[in-house]
């Protein structure tokens, strides 16, 4: 503000009386807050900096969770030549699953994780297998050969095996039937689909069913254990194939004690079967 003042007379003079202008202090406590967040600022890109370029938190080692199916070396060896050197805190997670997954239809999922300062972990989780899928693929003087898949619950065909698996249920196709196999995708077919819907509803029962195989023209045969086989034929009625052995035809053999090589229930309403023949004699017609 402006100073103002009275006048007043003295021998005929005019004198005017003037007074101190009010002045404005500094006020420092502005500067606090700018000054300090410059401060922070400064600091986190100082950290920020450090922790992206300083050599202790470079990968130095890569470990792989969860395999039983796949190689663990091979998939450590490829994720390693992507990440060893690299800073921990930048990882290109997305590119290395891609990679990994690629040609790996055994994995279900994948997840990448850090172990600070050095240690990326590559934690996959692999499909289970839920039958063994069985094609032929030629005859040798040995006999027929056969190539053989996991499959899991979903029909996803993952895996090429040398050999079926004793606990898992075998699905034989006929060879026409290799043309709709493709790994890495569902299983397809006509044959797969009756032989699996004969699957399901065995299932539902006490059989421990060790194989199902389908012949060239549709027909459905089971392997019940070693002891024997069952022909069910068409894949229609199953059900009620299934029941009229499990109520009628296996409680008569166990009271007689018999012994059968196969049982056939084509016609569920006539079955019939065929006992083993015992040693040293002439093998007996179908019963």
């Amino acid at each position: 503000m402006r100073s103002t003042g009275r006048t007043r007379s003295t021998n005929g003079r005019t004198y005017k009386r003037r007074y101190a202008r009010n002045r404005r202090r500094f006020n420092y406590r502005k500067l606090i807050k700018p000054l300090l967040s410059l401060v922070i600022l400064a600091a986190i890109g100082t950290g920020c900096y450090y922790l992206f370029t300083t050599p202790e938190l470079q990968i130095t080692q890569v470990k792989v969770q969860g395999t039983r199916l796949l190689d663990a070396s091979e998939i450590k060896v490829q994720v390693g030549s992507a990440v060893v050197g690299k800073n921990i805190l930048i990882i290109p997670k997305k590119q290395i699953i891609g990679q990994v997954v690629k040609n790996r239809p055994e994995i279900e999922s994948i997840k990448i994780g850090r172990v600070l300062p050095e240690t990326v972990i590559v934690k996959i989780q692999e499909r289970r297998p839920d039958i063994v899928l069985s094609i032929p693929k030629g005859v040798t003087t040995n006999g027929q050969m056969f190539d053989y898949w996991l499959v899991d619950k979903d029909g996803v065909i993952f895996h090429k095996v040398d050999r079926p698996w004793k606990s898992l249920t075998l699905i034989e196709l006929p060879a026409e039937s290799k043309k709709s196999m493709v790994l890495g995708k569902k299983a397809r077919g006509l044959a797969y689909n009756n032989a699996i819907q004969c699957l399901k509803i065995c299932r539902k029962t006490d059989y421990k069913i060790d194989k199902i195989s389908v012949d060239p023209v549709g027909n459905l045969c089971l392997n019940i254990g070693s002891d024997f086989y069952v022909k069910l034929g068409q894949p229609v009625e199953i059900p009620e194939k299934l029941a009229t052995l499990s109520e009628k035809i296996l409680p008569a053999l166990l009271e007689k004690g018999e012994q059968v090589l196969y049982i056939d229930i084509t016609c569920y309403e006539k079955p019939a079967w065929k006992p083993k023949p015992v040693e040293g004699e002439q093998p007996s017609r179908d019963t």
